[in-house]
């Protein structure tokens, strides 16, 4: 009764819409070795489980049980773990493995989070380069923030390969796959683009 109890406590204050039977299957679920289960208890855990009940151990413990089982999506939020240092030392080296086996297994996240951390130098050296490619490759993959990235890569280096079009095309296309950043960058690149057509 008291597991009952706890288990849908931790339902109602995670936002994570599932009852207390389907909590305690997830639990079984995980430890049987079902990775999209553990990945679920990871979110639940971290910060997009609504923070209400973060506890970054326990995130840690079911994302590198779910990234183990090859669901990539959690080896990029572990990634993101070590690399902001939540419950653990920051460590930008075990970020970046675990950013490269996320784009490796087709994680537009991790494809994007590998090219922030050759973009800003994160424990390696900054490549310019690189980066482009994993935004590129993030944004092939559906990240809204790899396609925001990349535009806004253009934008400042101002790339003579990369027209107005091209980047206002990469906000936009950010802006439908729900990185607001991307809205709003379209949106001010339309407005001073047709200002300076006038």
């Amino acid at each position: 009764m008291k597991m009952k109890k706890l288990l849908l406590g931790l339902m109602v204050l995670t936002g994570i819409s599932l009852s207390a039977n389907e909590l305690e299957k997830s639990i079984k679920s995980c430890n049987e070795g079902n990775a999209t289960s553990c990945y679920t208890l990871g979110v639940m855990h971290d910060d997009k489980g609504n923070g209400t009940l973060k506890d970054y151990t326990k995130a840690i413990k079911f994302y590198t049980k779910a990234c183990d089982g090859e669901h990539f999506n959690a080896c990029t939020s572990l990634g993101m773990l070590y690399e902001l240092g939540n419950g653990v030392k920051q460590h930008y080296p075990k970020a970046l493995q675990l950013y490269v086996k996320a784009c490796e297994g087709k994680s537009g996240e991790g494809c994007t989070n590998l090219g922030n951390m050759y973009e800003h130098g994160k424990g390696i050296k900054e490549d310019m380069k690189l980066a482009e490619e994993f935004y590129t490759q993030g944004c092939y993959l559906g990240s809204g923030s790899g396609c925001f990235k990349l535009g806004a890569l253009y934008y400042e280096d101002m790339d003579p390969d990369a027209s107005i079009s091209v980047i206002q095309s990469l906000f936009r296309e950010a802006c439908t796959l729900g990185e607001i950043l991307g809205c709003e960058n379209f949106d001010l690149l339309q407005k001073s683009y047709r200002t300076f057509e006038k």
